[in-house]
């Protein structure tokens, strides 16, 4: 019977440590984007913004249960991740974070909504034109082609791309092991 009870016991903490975490607060999504904004604001990084607020972005958007965004699977996303550039993973970063600010604002849309991706390609594409702006050999095709679509006023239809390879779940997770140190 004690053997029962302590395997209870044991079962029943483990089950309240694994539980997520609760949804965020006013004053995280307000650090959140105040975050955000000051790296809008400065495309190639900010002497405003420490990179430990950063990493702390990045990890409470990977955490919290209601502030979701997904990295599609779409011809931006691919050509990012297959990217051997190093800004490649910053972009990515990038777009999780604005996409992650455009979810507090606008929770009417969800995280496979073009709506979101939008944002995630508008935030690239600020970081990447400044980028390659000061150094020239940073440049990747598929943003190169997303910046001729932005020219072109084909933006939304290349968000609806994206979107449409979105695989519904939380995608934001599987930034963990890339966070920036």
């Amino acid at each position: 019977m004690r053997i029962r009870l302590l395997i209870g016991m044991l079962l029943l903490v483990a089950s309240a440590f694994a539980q997520e975490r609760s949804p965020s607060t006013p004053e995280e999504r307000q650090r959140y984007l105040k975050i955000v904004s000051a790296l809008e604001k400065q495309p190639l990084g900010s002497a405003n913004v420490d990179s430990k607020d950063v990493r702390w972005a990045l990890q409470w958007l990977i955490d919290v249960p209601d502030v979701r965004v997904s990295q599609c699977g779409g011809p931006v996303t691919l050509g990012l991740l297959r990217s051997r550039k190093k800004i490649a993973h910053e972009l990515i970063f990038r777009a999780s974070l604005a996409m992650g600010a455009y979810n507090i604002q606008h929770p009417e849309f969800g995280p496979d909504s073009p709506q979101q991706q939008q944002a995630g390609l508008e935030s690239v594409l600020k970081a990447y034109t400044a980028a390659v702006q000061q150094h020239p050999a940073d440049r990747i095709k598929a943003l190169d082609e997303l910046v001729d679509k932005q020219k072109a006023g084909q933006l939304s239809e290349a968000a609806a791309v994206e979107a449409a390879n979105c695989g519904g779940a939380k995608q934001s997770a599987r930034l963990g092991p890339w966070l920036p140190r």
